[in-house]
């Protein structure tokens, strides 16, 4: 098991983020996360939670306040490494 993280990005009050992920195999949660709460997908916004990922998942999050923001992949696989591909992670205002 294991957490990996992309960011912390900033983003202005209001934004949305996108993230558009692909994978194969692997069992995991993936979400956009504020960067204070670590791996905490418990707070997380557009969370994924898939048991056998195959193919892409584009999720977008509901408006967010200002701050600092990640995308947090929690691997619950005991014996294969998680190795998501982002296509794509944004923001909008």
């Amino acid at each position: 098991m294991g957490c990996n993280t992309r960011g912390p990005f900033k983003i202005p009050d209001g934004a949305t983020m996108t993230y558009d992920v692909f994978d194969s195999g692997s069992n995991m949660d993936v979400g956009i996360v504020n960067a204070l709460d670590g791996c905490d997908l418990t707070k997380g916004h557009a969370v994924t939670s898939n048991p056998m990922w195959n193919g892409e998942v584009m999720k977008t999050t509901e408006s967010l306040p200002g701050g600092s923001y990640q995308i947090v992949f929690n691997c619950k696989d005991l014996s294969y490494f998680c190795a998501p591909t982002i296509y794509s992670l944004s923001y909008e205002i």
